[in-house]
């Protein structure tokens, strides 16, 4: 899981455009956050996501998660949370594993994978333009 939250740092880039708006700068912000903000965050995740391997060169056969969507979104005020699908590892069409990919925890994932935090922070100059833009918008209006 990795969340996205706006904070006084980031609020500092925006703070011009806010206090210049007569419009509803939260509800554009968190409209921004829900089409492109979390979008881009689960784009970031999932290209750093790392594909198992079978034997030296073959590519594993099963379904793997980084092919199959999953990740969801949980929309807060002004931030987002982006989580692995299904829940436990035990359930059918679950991707528990994904769970804790940060901590290295498991049998099979004793070393730590940093993809959920590393695709955030590639994508948080992203999303900080949709938001300014999302801001321009109700600034013109």
């Amino acid at each position: 899981m990795v969340r996205f939250e706006l904070d006084t740092k980031d609020l500092e880039l925006l703070m011009k455009k806010i206090a210049e708006s007569p419009g509803d700068v939260e509800k554009a912000i968190n409209q921004s956050l829900e089409r492109e903000g979390a979008a881009l965050a689960i784009e970031g995740i999932i290209m750093r996501m790392p594909v198992s391997q079978r034997g030296a060169k073959a590519v594993r056969e099963k379904k793997h998660a980084r092919y199959s969507n999953p990740l969801m979104k949980r929309m807060e005020n002004l931030g987002f949370e982006i989580v692995a699908k299904g829940g436990a590892s035990g359930k059918k069409g679950s991707f528990g594993y994904l769970a804790f990919p940060d901590e290295g925890r498991g049998s099979s994932n004793p070393l730590a994978h940093h993809f959920f935090n590393d695709g955030m922070d590639d994508r948080i100059p992203r999303i900080l333009d949709a938001l300014s833009e999302a801001l321009d918008e109700v600034i013109e209006l």
